[in-house]
């Protein structure tokens, strides 16, 4: 990976944020809204506390850093239509995928501290109590991470063949959502059967073990727990490429690459 070109994507994710201030205000706040609203919502009080706030506060917490993921490929594609920003990107020496995956990564590190404000606040205004990531809570974190932009390919690559996606990007990400309101444990149901196949459920049931069960990641990977959510974000990931440089392929051979 080149940090270089991933530190100026961090650098221009900055600068775009300080030149749109407003946009800036507007998104954070929003998010403090749904944190705050839906913590309440599922305490059914106005001030919740307790382990179950504290552990909904980590499970949207990880959602919201999900979603970057999710939505980021689809970004890039549909950016300013017909404006050539596709065609230049596709243009570079670097392959398109790895473009999305270096801003990815970039996006991560702008988003990083942005969460930790917002959480503060929904800390403050709701009594939940979401306590810093460990270390070793990292390492399942960034699998369920890459698993996700896995699927975030995947709506890229449709994305530049069907141009307006905002629907089923919209979907996905409400589902994903629901999925965080299911219990860690739950065995039953369909967002619960859902929440296994994806690379968010086995991710993030061993880090909020981690996190506030003070389970080590040693006991995942003598289990092998680690291992089998690594494959599984592995194959989306791959999958998810592929897709992506398929439909591509298409779009290009099709001659409507970066057409709205």
């Amino acid at each position: 990976m080149n940090v270089q070109a991933v530190w100026v994507e961090i650098k221009k994710g900055l600068i775009r944020k300080i030149r749109s201030p407003v946009e800036l205000i507007t998104e954070t706040l929003a998010a403090y809204v749904f944190l705050t609203v839906a913590i309440m919502a599922a305490s059914g009080r106005a001030v919740t506390s307790g382990d179950a706030a504290d552990e909904l506060l980590f499970s949207l917490a990880c959602v919201f850093f999900c979603m970057g993921a999710l939505q980021g490929v689809v970004r890039i594609v549909t950016e300013e239509p017909g404006s050539g920003v596709v065609e230049q990107l596709s243009s570079s020496s670097i392959p398109l995928w790895r473009i999305a995956l270096i801003r990815d990564i970039a996006s991560l590190a702008n988003f990083l501290p942005n969460i930790a404000v917002i959480i503060l606040a929904v800390s403050l205004t709701t009594g939940a109590r979401m306590p810093p990531p460990k270390l070793s809570a990292l390492v399942p974190l960034i699998l369920m991470r890459l698993g996700m932009l896995g699927i975030g390919y995947v709506l890229g690559g449709i994305a530049l063949l069907a141009k307006r996606i905002g629907g089923l990007v919209n979907l996905i990400s409400m589902g994903l959502f629901a999925v965080a309101f299911v219990p860690v444990d739950a065995k039953k149901g369909s967002v619960a059967a859902v929440s296994r196949f994806l690379p968010y459920g086995g991710c993030y049931y061993m880090a909020r073990e981690i996190t506030f069960g003070g389970v080590g990641l040693g006991e995942f990977v003598a289990g092998g727990d680690l291992a089998s959510a690594a494959i599984l974000a592995g194959v989306y990931f791959v999958i998810g490429v592929f897709a992506f440089n398929k439909a591509f392929e298409a779009a290009l051979d099709g001659g409507f690459l970066g057409k709205s």
